[in-house]
């Protein structure tokens, strides 16, 4: 006779199997969420890992920030070499007679003087690229 209130209706081998699709289930389960915690560990290791190697990368050392126990003498720089003189401008030539009718415009007989060369100033060339990343460890 049936038993509608009382679980285990289904007979012995019913319960039985019930029973152990259940534990199936179970294990199943339980094997899904250790392997999403032991995932979800590694990357927390890794990732503090990867962070700890980029600072070591890219911060400046603790040594650098600290100040100096006694002040530091400042040497100044030398002077720069004196310029060699320039030469004298040779005196301008006579002015020779202008044509009557001139076919293009005549060009300046005045030389030009250069100018010093201590009122430029010189601005070093960068020679090489930016450095580049440096390349990943692999561990």
């Amino acid at each position: 006779m049936p038993r509608p209130y009382i679980p285990g209706g289904y007979g012995f081998f019913g319960t039985i199997f019930v029973d152990v699709l259940a534990g199936l289930v179970f294990i199943i389960g339980f094997l899904i969420v250790a392997g999403l915690i032991a995932v979800l560990v590694r990357f927390l290791l890794v990732a503090t890992k990867a962070a700890q190697l980029y600072l070591d990368n890219n911060s400046t050392p603790k040594d650098a920030t600290t100040t100096p126990a006694e002040p530091v003498a400042v040497v100044p720089a030398p002077p720069p070499p004196a310029a060699p003189p320039v030469p004298a401008a040779p005196p301008a030539p006579a002015a020779s007679p202008a044509p009557a009718v001139p076919s293009a415009p005549a060009a300046s007989t005045t030389p030009t003087a250069a100018a010093p060369a201590d009122t430029m100033p010189t601005v070093p060339v960068a020679t090489s690229p930016l450095p580049k990343s440096r390349p990943s460890k692999k561990n």
